[in-house]
């Protein structure tokens, strides 16, 4: 079973110009993710799925000169570009990240991915975490269909939204975190200006790029709550897949 990070790629959002490419620290979002994603080793290789914009140039650039391979879709239609991505690393099993979450919860990404494989489920992910945190492992197979039995809205940013509402139809296995880390109220997406206000801020308070977990990156926030309440009117941005239950 081949597994391959997509990671969909798109800079020309009117909330916040550059999402993706936006520096936290001195890497950008999107190069944390890469670094995250590259630790652990169930995880055969990592494809960026691009939009067809014009910012699809930057993506190239930073996808040449860290060695990863992509693919070029249609801006829209999502779905479509994980699919192009999971297509071109052979992938029988994606994993799938936002790319604007500089935090992805890779703790216990080897075992979920491990027992998705076993289970022979079609979407594994963990719950009631902060939001942008989650991370999904779902079959190739699975996106597939969604693609062709769900609507425009189904194929747009919300890829994986098909499988949710149509659950009689799909395997889902959903794990839950420690205790420690089951605070679906909090906010580490960037979505707005705020948001990366809120995430530099937490970046500039760890101890190193290299040394922390999500429990360091709560602890900062519940420490200084301040950082919490500057994004904290956003609130009806959350999604459905940080309450799953």
């Amino acid at each position: 079973m081949r597994v391959v990070a997509t990671l969909a790629c798109r800079a020309e959002s009117t909330r916040l110009y550059g999402k993706p490419l936006q520096q936290v620290g001195d890497r950008s979002i999107l190069d944390r993710i890469v670094s995250q994603l590259r630790g652990v080793s169930e995880i055969d290789e990592i494809v960026l799925a691009v939009a067809d914009t014009p910012s699809r140039n930057a993506f190239g650039h930073f996808a040449s000169s860290r060695g990863l391979p992509m693919i070029v879709g249609p801006e829209r239609d999502v779905l479509r570009r994980i699919i192009q991505a999971g297509d071109e690393g052979d992938a029988d099993h994606v994993v799938r990240v936002t790319t604007e979450n500089p935090f992805i919860y890779t703790e216990n990404l080897s075992e979920l991915i491990r027992h998705h494989i076993g289970v022979k489920a079609d979407l594994s992910t963990t719950t009631m975490l902060p939001l942008g945190c989650a991370v999904e492992v779902v079959k190739l197979d699975a996106l597939r269909r969604s693609h062709e039995h769900g609507s425009r809205r189904h194929r747009s940013e919300l890829v994986t939204s098909y499988i949710y509402e149509h659950k009689a139809d799909f395997k889902l296995e959903i794990a839950k975190p420690p205790e420690n880390l089951r605070r679906p109220e909090l906010r580490l997406t960037v979505d707005y200006p705020e948001d990366l206000i809120v995430v530099r801020g937490v970046e500039h308070k760890l101890p190193s790029n290299s040394d922390w977990d999500l429990k360091n990156v709560i602890e900062i926030l519940d420490e200084h709550p301040h950082l919490i309440d500057l994004n904290s009117q956003y609130d009806d941005a959350r999604d459905f897949l940080g309450r799953l239950r």
